[in-house]
């Protein structure tokens, strides 16, 4: 019974009170908000971002697959210009020692290098006329 009375003396109770308020005091004080709560509150700006980086990765993706089929012709073309040059090196080591070269071999080297259409793209531009007669000097030698 001794117990009971020194657990309810008015010593006690006050004890009681300033801890009870401590803890409110510190469960209510402006604390900064969570990451995660923050997010789950603001949900429509969050969304609107995620909405904005989704474009911009699509249309990155795409921007790096242009590229790469760029990177791919351009790679290609230089192989084809390296084998070209290779034979006609070849082909005018041949022509020092006398061999003749043939009209068919040019035409296809011609064809080869693209000469053609690219004489026909420029004739065929407004305000190209030097350029033509460069092409049509190139098309004179090499076809």
């Amino acid at each position: 019974m001794l117990l009971l009375l020194l657990f309810f003396q008015d010593e006690w109770l006050k004890q009681l009170r300033v801890k009870v308020s401590n803890f409110f005091d510190w469960i209510f004080t402006n604390r900064a908000i969570p990451n995660l709560v923050d997010l789950l509150q603001n949900g429509e700006r969050t969304s609107q971002i995620l909405g904005q980086i989704s474009h911009e990765n699509e249309r990155f993706k795409y921007q790096t697959r242009q590229l790469n089929r760029q990177i791919k012709h351009i790679s290609t073309d230089y192989c084809n210009l390296i084998s070209i040059t290779m034979e006609l090196v070849e082909t005018l080591q041949q022509a020092i020692v006398g061999k003749m070269i043939t009209n068919d071999y040019i035409d296809n080297v011609c064809a080869r290098l693209g000469l053609a259409r690219l004489q026909e793209s420029i004739l065929h531009r407004p305000g190209s006329a030097s350029i033509g007669l460069v092409c049509r000097f190139l098309c004179f030698v090499f076809c």
